[in-house]
Parts: structure tokens; sequence; C-alpha cells
């Protein structure tokens, strides 16, 4: 599998091995599938496999100049991972008339919940044995929520000659290579920073051997706005406190690994501070400690996430208590920054803001615009939910969407046969709930029968569901009008014209 500044026997995949690469989203892992095969001679052979979902988008973007010269795309649906796992050697030889050396096979990582730990290492015990025999080598590459999927393998060496993980980290990708053996040796507990230049992912920096900043002599200092320790005078000769954010930005200029702690009690206040952070954190490095602490309830989620992307080392919530609070601030001693510095702080404000649009759409247009915020940098680091309701039985799907009104940039709508789907920027799972008891003018729980949340694997096969359901209900009633903009709502009737009339009035002679 190449990578640029990664070292051969990191990357490099021995006969009869099987190795897993488990990424936290589907793209990255198409990604690392795509940049594997077009490293593929010409003369090579290899076949992919891809699970509940269409191999369309590991495929896309690999060019037809690329890759092996024969390479063999298979489909599982959704419907049957379960048998296809259980018998993957025999439905591989089923399949193909000659199964070729190198094999991937891209799955949810949702398949393997249920598979208990023996399942799961028998299964790992007699696929080794298969591609030894055949001298296969067998590249899986789960996506979803991975992390106790990785936790259950580390213990699987004994059959799995390699296991990774590739996660979104601190503003940036990073590759974790958990083990690694091949006919180069082994390798464990290496860290690299990756970037992407073109589809191509490389290496950045190696984590793992990454220097140590020096910390400085003022280490053990605290430069603190007053505010921050609510009243309190300074707890010792170490702290120094100032009124606002001017001056302990003037005095934490010249600061080489101190505490910099900033207090914050309004929503509008975050830019500017976002932008202070990171010209602190760009001029001073890494050492510095740089500490919010939320003094009112003004921060949502995508602020928070904006705050630690610009430099922030710790954002302190609202409602922790001041000795708590102080018990946070010894945790950090020593600590050094580890997150990636965007290039500009403008590159940083876009990562973390949604698309100037919201409301109701069509169908085709909400398709596109979620993906678009996908695809896009328009929150690319941030978490979003894509929710589906179900209206009560006897009411019109039309009137229920009407009494949800969307204010937010970046959340949209749309009905698609009896359906609605929501899709809200920036809101994470455990949120939804919490956002629909504000989108809504009547509890909807009384509107709603049910609702479920689509995971990242299923969003494109949804999405198509999407545009299918709306073209079957075409014959419906029609949608609510599309708003444009947060100030705009939809109407699911228009009103009835009414004609004027002549009536008399008493005492009065009617008009003729």
């Amino acid at each position: 599998m190449p990578m640029e500044g990664m070292q051969e026997e990191l990357l490099q995949l021995r006969r009869g091995g099987l190795y897993w690469l488990a990424c936290d989203h589907v793209t990255v892992a198409d990604r690392f599938a795509r940049q594997l095969l077009a490293g593929l001679p010409a003369q090579a052979r290899a076949a992919a496999v891809v699970a509940g979902r269409s191999p369309d988008a590991l495929l896309d973007g690999l060019g037809s100049d690329q890759g092996p010269g024969e390479l063999t795309v298979l489909h599982v649906p959704a419907a049957q991972i379960r048998p296809a796992l259980e018998n993957l050697p025999a439905e591989l030889e089923r399949a193909m008339a000659s199964v070729p050396p190198l094999l991937l096979v891209s799955i949810p990582a949702a398949a393997w919940e249920d598979v208990d730990d023996s399942a799961l290492d028998a299964w790992c015990a007699a696929l080794r044995g298969w591609l030894e025999r055949g001298r296969h080598t067998l590249l899986v590459l789960a996506h979803g929520d991975v992390s106790a999927l990785c936790t259950r393998l580390f213990a699987l060496n004994a059959h799995v000659a390699g296991l990774a993980q590739a996660y979104r980290s601190h503003g940036g990708l990073r590759y974790l290579l958990h083990f690694w053996s091949n006919g180069l040796g082994v390798q464990a507990a290496r860290e690299f920073a990756l970037e992407q230049t073109g589809d191509a992912l490389t290496v950045s920096e190696d984590l793992s051997q990454a220097a140590a900043e020096a910390t400085g002599s003022d280490q053990r200092s605290y430069l603190a706005q007053r505010s921050v320790l609510e009243g309190a005078p300074p707890l010792s000769s170490a702290w120094r406190l100032f009124e606002d954010w001017a001056a302990l930005a003037g005095h934490a200029a010249r600061a080489q690994a101190s505490s910099i702690l900033f207090a914050i009690d309004g929503n509008s206040q975050v830019e500017e501070l976002a932008r202070l952070l990171y010209a602190l954190r760009r001029e001073r490095g890494r050492a510095l400690k740089l500490v919010v602490r939320e003094m009112a309830p003004c921060l949502r989620y995508a602020d928070e996430r904006l705050l630690l992307a610009s430099g922030a080392t710790l954002v302190v919530p609202h409602g922790t208590q001041l000795s708590r609070f102080l018990t946070m601030l010894d945790t950090i001693h020593g600590h050094t920054w580890q997150r990636q510095l965007p290039e500009d702080f403008a590159t940083a404000l876009q990562d973390f803001r949604p698309p100037p649009v919201c409301g109701v759409v069509s169908a085709e247009a909400f398709a596109a615009q979620v993906h678009a915020v996908e695809s896009g940098r328009a929150g690319r680091n941030l978490i979003h939910s894509l929710v589906v309701l179900e209206p009560m039985p006897g009411l019109n799907v039309a009137n229920v969407l009407g009494q949800c009104v969307l204010r937010r940039d970046g959340d949209l709508a749309c009905i698609a046969g009896p359906r609605i789907y929501l899709f809200l920027f920036a809101c994470r799972r455990d949120g939804v709930e919490r956002a629909l008891d504000n989108l809504f003018r009547l509890p909807w729980r009384e509107l709603v029968a049910g609702y479920h949340v689509i995971a990242d694997y299923d969003l494109a096969e949804a999405l198509r569901q999407t545009a299918t359901d709306h073209a079957a209900a075409a014959a419906a009633p029609p949608l609510p009008a599309a708003a444009a903009r947060d100030d705009t709502e939809a109407a699911p009737h228009a009103p009835v014209p009414l004609a004027p009339q002549c009536a008399p009035l008493p005492g009065m002679d009617a008009v003729p």
C-alpha cells in the first residue's frame, strides 16, 4: 500500500496474511482502497468486495489507466452480509474462476457488533488458514464506529498479521498502527499525521518520533482573566490576573509554556476569541496552555470545536465548580498541544460554519445539499445527523412538516413519500431529541410515530432512496414551499382566494 513519507516495513503486505484497517468514516476507507489499487502494477490481479452499499463510491476517482490489469468487483447486499462473512472463502471461490492474490473487503463495522469474541477469533483463524494455503492476501477495510472492534482485534494477533486505525482527531487525519508484520519484520505502536494531496494520502508528521518542544521556564505560571476565578484573589504568586482579553493577550504574547485562561460569556464573542487563540498558537507554539472557561451557557457544539481547532488546549463548560476547574488545570501541566493548526484563520472558520441555506427543499435539492456538506469544507470536522421521521398514522405529512420551523443555517428538510427527512448541521446523535424539541411548534412526539438516525455508511443509499420515494409520491399533496432562509416558514396549504360581495346594511338601501 504506497504512501509517501511512510517506511516500507509499515506498509508491505505479505502473502497469506490477514490485515485489518479500521476507519472512522467510509470515505476514508474508500480513499485507502483507491490508493492501494492505484499503486498496483498493470500485470497484477485483485478483487474488491463491497458490503452493504454500492461499489461505485469506492471506485470513483480511480483512473482507467490506474490499478491492476484485472480487477474483479463484487457487491454484497446489506441483507446478505452475515452469510457472506461466514462463508467468505467459499463465496469468493464460487464467484470467481480463480481467486486473485490480493483481496479487499470493505464492510461496515456494525456488521461485527453481534458477533461474539470467540466467533470472531474462529473466523480470523479459519480465514488465515485459507489465505496461507492459497497464498492470498486479504485487507479488511472496516468503517464506522470502529473503536470497540479494534479493541477486540488487538487480542487476535495470532491470526491477524496487521491492525491499523485511521481516525479524525485534532482537526486532521491520524493513522495509528497497532501492529504490522511482513517479510521485513514486525512493527508496533506507531502514529502518523496524514494529509490529503489530490486523492492520495501522505504522511505529514511522524507523531511517535516527534521531539518534545521545550517547556520553558514559565510552565508553572498562570495568566488569567479575573472573572475566571469568580472574584477570588490570585491563588499564589504564580498567578497574575487581568481585566480583559486585550491586557491578557499582551502578556501571553511573551509567554513560552504558561497557562493562559480566558473567560467567555456570550456567543457573539466566539469568533473574536477563536481569532485571538489562533494568533497566540501560531506565534507562541505548542507548549502554551490556552484554556477557555465558559462563564454563561453560550457555546454550541460547533463553537467549542472551533475554539479547539483554533488553538485552545481545553474548553471548560459552564457549571463546572471552581475547585473542579483548578483540578482540570493541574491535569494539563506539561501538556503540549497536539492538534494541527489550519493554514489560516479563515480556513479554520470555514471548517466549522454551516452553508448559508436552510429550510424545506425538494428531495433532489436535499440530496445535493447533504452531499455537498459531506464532501465539502463547511462542517467537515463536525458530526451531523440525518434523521428520518415517520408521522403518526392519519396525519398529513405536509401538515406535520408545517409544524417544523428551521432557523439555523445548514438545517434542511424534505418530504419523500410518507416520510420526512431532516438534516441537522452540527448535531450529534445524542442531541437529536433536544433539537426536535426546539424545531417543532407542537410536541413532536404527538406528531411523529418514530424516528431513526441514518448511519454514515448508509447515507448514499438513503439519499438515493429519498429521490426514489419522492418520485413515487409525485401524486401526493405538493410539498411546502422551499425556504431559502431561516426567516421563511413553510405553509402546508395556500389560502383560498375570496371574492368581495355587496351586502345591504340595516336602514340603508342596497346599492344596485
